[in-house]
């Protein structure tokens, strides 16, 4: 038995969508770099994935284990590190994949001592209309979010975890206590504490289908402003001085039509609500949703709410 420690382990966390996975490992395939291990940590409650992968073989060996019990995202997206041999590890979503045989290998390429988590860039693939869209940022732009990472919250341009390769040593991982947030206030961390790298390439391809778990997030109150909410707990005033991301605040509020102190107070679950939010609130409640909805309003209401809360 080989005694090899490869450089990458690549964690798939898979729940039920064989034809996804089956697309994912196909890319995996084609890599031209070899030196890496895969693990699929399944989530599924029928044995459609064990059932597909017994029936399959794969120019790479496969460590397959069927979790007893589900674990839920975001806890198994990294259960597969309980397993990993490798230094680096690159956390796959099942419904996502590779963009070019070279993906893996430019990964590898950037690697180095002195670095602790590589992003790249990502191309969206809507699959209700077979649609790519590149969303790759530009160096420039992560560069600015090296800088003040708490832009994310207004708007995730880095995309998901499968963009990321990270040291198996680091610990700044995806908090189990959120869901609609969990990506972004890693990557909160992830910028803040550690050395980051950004290869400006879409190396992977996203898939935006019916089956994600941020469908059941996007608008949803009684998600969105808890896990906001943890996210300014962790981070404090920090995340709302800079005009873009007091906007991202501003706009949670509206687009939740939150109008009430009641309303606020029973989203929030038990966190506490910061004072520059209830500002925000008493200040919107006054202006009717159509006014606030219109664009360049808005943008004139936030910009003066912004300058009162300073």
């Amino acid at each position: 038995m080989s005694t090899h420690s490869p450089l990458i382990s690549i964690c798939i966390p898979a729940y039920s969508r064989q034809l996804f996975l089956q697309r994912l490992l196909e890319s995996i395939e084609l890599q031209h770099f070899r030196d890496f291990e895969v693990i699929i940590t399944d989530d599924s409650p029928a044995d459609v994935i064990e059932r597909f992968l017994e029936n399959k073989l794969y120019n790479f060996p496969i460590q397959y284990i069927r979790n007893q019990t589900p674990l839920g995202t975001p806890v198994n997206w990294t259960e597969g590190m309980k397993y990993a041999k490798g230094k680096w590890i690159k956390v796959m979503h099942d419904d996502d994949w590779f963009s070019n045989p070279d993906s893996l290998a430019t990964y590898a390429g950037a690697i180095k001592d002195t670095v602790d988590c590589i992003f790249s860039g990502y191309t969206a693939f809507y699959e209700a209309g077979s649609k790519s869209i590149n969303k790759t940022i530009s160096t420039n732009q992560f560069s600015k979010l090296k800088s003040y990472p708490y832009y994310l919250f207004g708007n995730n341009v880095i995309g998901p975890p499968s963009v990321v390769l990270f040291r198996r040593n680091l610990q700044e991982l995806y908090d189990p206590g959120l869901k609609w947030l969990v990506d972004l206030e890693a990557y909160v961390r992830m910028l803040k504490n550690c050395k980051c790298v950004y290869i400006a390439a879409p190396l992977i391809i996203m898939s935006y289908n019916d089956t994600q778990v941020t469908n059941e997030c996007f608008r949803n109150p009684d998600i969105e402003v808890r896990e906001a909410l943890i996210y300014y707990r962790k981070n404090g005033e920090i995340v709302r001085k800079r005009l873009l991301a007091y906007d991202a605040w501003w706009r949670m509020i509206r687009n939740l039509e939150i109008r009430t102190e009641e309303q606020l107070n029973y989203f929030s679950k038990g966190e506490s609500v910061p004072d520059f939010l209830w500002r925000i609130l008493n200040f919107q409640k006054r202006i009717p949703l159509a006014v606030l909805n219109k664009g360049v309003f808005s943008k004139l209401l936030m910009f003066t709410s912004y300058l009162l809360n300073r």
